[in-house]
């Protein structure tokens, strides 16, 4: 335990600057009872106490962005004007949004052509949505549910030879002796929560909000297979070429030897994506014969009409949601409220017009729905929250 309080603190002390394995090693810490709430006390306190010097910094920097930005287009012709207009607004923007951001602690930029606007996120007293949870449902082949939370180190059911137990927030499956009879089970999140895994053979699995996997209780010896909806992150064990893994999901399957990849393949979304981290996938379209290999930072895109192979991906915008954050590069409005839909538990209403904006930055997605609109709105879209439902407003 003092090892592990050791490592954590050596973590903390330079955060967020830190790597893929020490994002790992937080989020499995996190995970945990009571740490959530240590580790925002102390990323709070940090940010306080620069927060002020930061903000002064900030301010100054804009005005001079600002001035050089009028500079610059007063002097250029109208052809030049559009190249410049994207460069210096992307510079005021960001400035003027940071200002805010900076004040709750949150690294956040938002491309906009408006200017910041005041804080308008109208919440009704005492009704603001709060984040998801570590919470899923279990379904077991008998058709019986288990209600899964945070609570760790206890036994949930026994299927076969195969114990089926929680700890440190996953569900884990440990098989012992040979199972005789096939047994399937389903683990499921609704809106609003997000559980782990470990399956029998070892490989791990993270659903997000609004998924489900669906598994052998213990694979075969030559096949393992598994079905999910929604959006999953695995972590596959290497067993050799004689049992491959493979993912099928709406749209595509997955076969695998051992690697890292995510899917997302949400009823809301036209496009199922999977994105390799590590390793080597192969990815068949539904009802096609054309197998596509994917190397480390691709990522296979599959709608109605054919596979598409998008190199160079964001890989941390992609598993962002799995470390705990929202991520965004340039998403439209509809595409970040529906992250926030499946996550706050809500639903999205529009009055009016849609902006046409596109966003980017990165936010913890352990904060309530309001302080996340509330970045949102520095340009000029405007919320109302009641209840489970956000409206949206020009």
């Amino acid at each position: 335990m003092q090892e592990e309080h050791s490592i954590i603190g050596k973590i903390l002390a330079k955060y967020p600057e830190i790597t893929d394995e020490e994002q790992q090693v937080l989020t499995d810490w996190l995970a945990k009872n009571g740490n959530r709430q240590k580790f925002n006390l102390v990323i709070d306190n940090e940010a306080r106490e620069i927060d002020l010097e930061r903000f002064l910094q900030i301010r100054e920097r804009k005005e001079m962005n600002r001035e050089k930005y009028h500079a610059a287009i007063a002097d250029l012709s109208t052809e030049k004007k559009v190249v410049w207009w994207s460069k210096w607004q992307t510079l005021v923007a960001a400035a003027s949004v940071f200002i805010v951001i900076s004040l709750i602690g949150y690294k956040w930029f938002v491309r906009t052509n408006k200017e910041v606007a005041k804080d308008k996120v109208v919440v009704v007293p005492n009704k603001d949505v709060a984040p998801g949870q570590y919470k899923a449902r279990l379904t077991l082949s008998d058709g019986s549910v288990v209600v899964l939370d945070t609570i760790s180190g206890s036994k949930v059911v026994q299927q076969g030879s195969t114990t089926v137990y929680t700890k440190d927030g996953q569900l884990v499956y440990e098989q012992k002796g040979k199972q005789n009879e096939v047994l399937y089970n389903t683990l499921t999140t609704a809106k609003g929560e997000t559980y782990g895994m470990v399956l029998s053979d070892g490989s791990k699995v993270w659903l997000n909000s609004e998924s489900s996997i669906r598994y052998p209780v213990a694979f075969a010896w030559n096949e393992r297979k598994v079905e999910i909806t929604g959006e999953a992150y695995f972590e596959v064990a290497h067993l050799g070429n004689s049992a491959p893994f493979q993912v099928a999901v709406k749209g595509m399957e997955v076969r695998v030897l051992g690697t890292r990849f995510n899917i997302n393949a949400y009823a809301d979304e036209t496009i199922t994506r999977t994105t390799l981290l590590e390793g080597s996938v192969a990815v068949t379209p539904t009802g096609s014969t054309r197998q596509q290999i994917l190397k480390p930072g691709q990522q296979a895109a599959v709608g109605e009409q054919a596979l598409e192979i998008i190199d160079h991906v964001d890989i941390e915008q992609v598993v962002a949601w799995k470390n705990g954050y929202f991520q965004f590069n340039g998403e439209d409005l509809k595409t970040v409220m529906r992250q926030l839909e499946r996550w706050y538990d809500v639903r999205v209403v529009y009055e009016g017009n849609v902006s046409n904006q596109h966003f980017g930055g990165k936010m913890p997605r352990d904060a309530n729905a309001s302080e996340v609109l509330k970045v949102l709105e520095q340009n000029d879209i405007h919320f109302r929250i009641e209840g489970q439902k956000i409206i949206v407003t020009p």
